[in-house]
């Protein structure tokens, strides 16, 4: 199963935006989405380690990122 990482914030527009958008489409069921908080201390820091500086963020298991909200 492949690891997708889902970096939000609970108050963030885009990130509820992303939700919506990622509800309306067709996932395949070997894709597993791993949901992090970074407001959480350990989970701000694995997003640090990472490159990840922005909401929404997605990150493949292999170190490819989508961030913001694109098209």
């Amino acid at each position: 199963m492949k690891k997708i990482y889902k970096f939000y914030k609970p108050n963030c527009s885009p990130c509820s935006t992303l939700v919506k958008m990622m509800a309306t489409m067709n996932i395949p069921n070997d894709f597993e989405f791993i949901e992090l908080n970074v407001e959480d201390e350990k989970n701000k820091q694995f997003a640090y380690d990472n490159g990840i500086d922005k909401t929404p963020s997605l990150m493949f298991e292999d170190g490819r990122k989508m961030v913001g909200l694109k098209n």
